[in-house]
């Protein structure tokens, strides 16, 4: 082997490190959490109306991707306390919903809940939704954040893949409560509900 290829070999290998050492070192300065955000615009008439839907478990299925349709064979189980629910499916394993905000009104301050995977080493999912007034409509701002595993290649999957997974189902959910509310009524929504 010409001394001119072992120096290109030697310069790509030292280069190959370089840049594995560079993204180790990058991913084990990443945050140790992800973080998703979207927003819609809903030409409703009252707030009442988005906090029906979103504060109650219970009218998650109608709008959100964690319906029967998408997820099939999915229970919503009674769970302890007033706002709280639990979710069972194949795909979804087992995952607990419980209110961090004792009220429900959205127009006076945000909606904070949790999600506990507890199929997932119990890992926890906050989030919150914000509603404000933009003439003529109201804008929800929907934002969750999650654990992530230790490790670079384990940061930099959740910040890249994790994040936009859950910004799509983000992004469909409000796509289906858009369409529920500005279709029919929220009353008449919770008693076709209640009637499944």
């Amino acid at each position: 082997m010409s001394a001119h290829r072992i120096f290109t070999a030697r310069n790509l290998a030292l280069a190959t490190v370089a840049v594995l050492a560079g993204f180790i070192g990058t991913g084990f300065a990443l945050p140790k959490t992800w973080k998703a955000q979207q927003t819609v615009k809903l030409a409703v008439d009252s707030p009442d109306a988005v906090a029906r839907m979103v504060c109650d478990p219970r009218q998650w299925p109608l709008w959100t991707v964690w319906n029967p349709r998408d997820l099939p064979g999915l229970e919503i189980l009674p769970a302890t306390g007033s706002n709280a629910a639990t979710w069972s499916s194949p795909d979804l394993g087992h995952v607990e919903w419980a209110a961090d905000t004792s009220s429900g009104d959205l127009e006076r301050e945000p909606f904070h809940y949790k999600l506990r995977f507890v199929d997932a080493q119990s890992r926890t999912v906050r989030g919150t939704f914000r509603l404000e007034k933009t003439n003529p409509h109201w804008q929800l701002t929907w934002t969750a954040e999650g654990p992530l595993d230790d490790g670079p290649l384990s940061r930099w999957i959740g910040l890249t893949v994790v994040r936009a997974l859950v910004r799509a189902d983000m992004r469909a959910s409000l796509d289906g409560l858009k369409e529920q509310l500005e279709r029919t009524s929220p009353a008449d929504n919770i008693r076709s509900h209640a009637r499944h």
